[in-house]
């Protein structure tokens, strides 16, 4: 059950406990917690600051405003008729909003029965199958909701920065490992990968245990020198123990490599 009426709150203020008195609020038994619309505050002439993990209250937004700190601000947003607030003017904001929102009701529902499929193929799909009346996939947008795992699935990772080194090839060999993984059918669990750094030629042998490191950079390292025309000159690595064992340490002596 929900009741209008006014609320009395004690808050902790910066130097003592303080009582302030809300009106127009709503009661609800079951709730726990007193929740306090900031968008409502400030449509009543009040005021609210974040600042240092503190959240402060002002009666008349005047006081902030009369403390000329507004024109300092790096940005600034509007409020929009939905009750949420967004950088700019609101123009671009909203554009980004209604592209990036989710939809309601049924749509929504074959478009996660159907692994996340656009609603522009939905569409077509329900004119050439059964049971997917075309009724039930025209899209509805809601602002300021998203689809997490299309969102996710979307993203990309920044490009790395290219490289800028004149080293001849074989200076520098990058090495690592991945894994454990599921099983192969041969067996392997993990990967080792061999990259130099001026071709940008690249080896991912499999491998069943991390201790093989060890024997594959032996046979591989080799047979890229012979590839590339000259001799490895430094290997680069996370510091894992299997790069560094006793055998390694010698291998690396005789073969060259710092």
């Amino acid at each position: 059950m929900v009741g209008q009426g006014t609320a009395t709150i004690q808050m902790d203020g910066s130097n003592q406990a303080k009582t302030i008195t809300l009106d127009s609020t709503l009661c609800v038994p079951e709730l726990q917690d007193n929740l306090l619309s900031v968008a409502t505050v400030d449509k009543m002439g009040g005021a609210v600051a974040f600042l240092g993990g503190r959240c402060y209250l002002y009666r008349n937004a005047e006081i902030v405003r009369g403390a000329g700190v507004l024109a300092q601000a790096g940005a600034t947003g509007t409020l929009d008729l939905r009750g949420q607030y967004m950088l700019g003017d609101g123009g671009s904001s909203r554009e980004a909003m209604v592209a990036s929102a989710a939809v309601a009701g049924v749509p929504v529902v074959w478009h996660r029965r159907g692994f996340h499929l656009g609603f522009t193929n939905l569409a077509k799909a329900a004119k050439i199958v059964r049971g997917l009346p075309p009724s039930e996939v025209v899209q509805e947008r809601v602002a300021g909701a998203i689809c997490h795992p299309c969102a996710q699935g979307n993203l990309t990772r920044a490009p790395d920065t290219a490289s800028t080194t004149t080293a001849p090839r074989m200076t520098f060999i990058h090495s690592d490992t991945s894994g454990p993984f599921t099983p192969s059918l041969g067996g392997t669990l993990h990967f080792v990968t061999i990259l130099d750094e001026k071709t940008k030629l690249l080896l991912a042998i499999p491998i069943a245990a991390k201790s093989h490191v060890g024997a594959v950079l032996r046979a591989k390292i080799p047979m890229l020198e012979r590839l590339c025309g000259d001799k490895a000159k430094r290997i680069r690595f996370n510091g894992s123990k299997e790069y560094v064992t006793k055998e390694m340490l010698d291998w690396y002596a005789s073969a060259g490599i710092d």
